[in-house]
């Protein structure tokens, strides 16, 4: 399936993929971006967003990739629905603020899309 950007930040890494003068405004549009994050548990009947409360652990999904462990991020909810092989709960969050609270988690945005990247 065709990489068709959902947003301003996947256009800003499609652009960075092939512009090298364009990487450092990739990081800045990073800052401002937005992540759907799996989360692990019991799925509900259909893929919804929970909104977890200050002070809430919340569990995420991880992945094994190049013989690591990284948490899947994703640049729009569609990049994600794409991943998914059934109903999922998931999180939407600050890029800035999700990297803050997983500091020194490997993270890998949009695994198995054209226009992926570890982060």
């Amino acid at each position: 399936m065709a990489f068709i950007p959902q947003n301003d930040f996947e256009r800003s890494l499609m652009t960075a993929s092939t512009d090298a003068s364009h990487r450092p405004q990739f990081y800045r549009d990073l800052m401002q971006a937005e992540f759907f994050v799996i989360q692990e548990g019991e799925p509900p009947a259909q893929t919804a967003m929970r909104v977890a409360q200050e002070g809430q652990s919340i569990r995420v999904r991880s992945i094994d990739w190049n013989g690591m462990s990284y948490i899947p991020v994703f640049s729009s909810l569609d990049r994600l629905e794409s991943a998914l092989t059934g109903p999922a709960g998931y999180i939407a969050m600050r890029a800035v603020e999700f990297i803050k609270i997983t500091k020194g988690a490997n993270l890998l945005l949009n695994p198995g899309a054209d226009y992926a990247k570890e982060l």
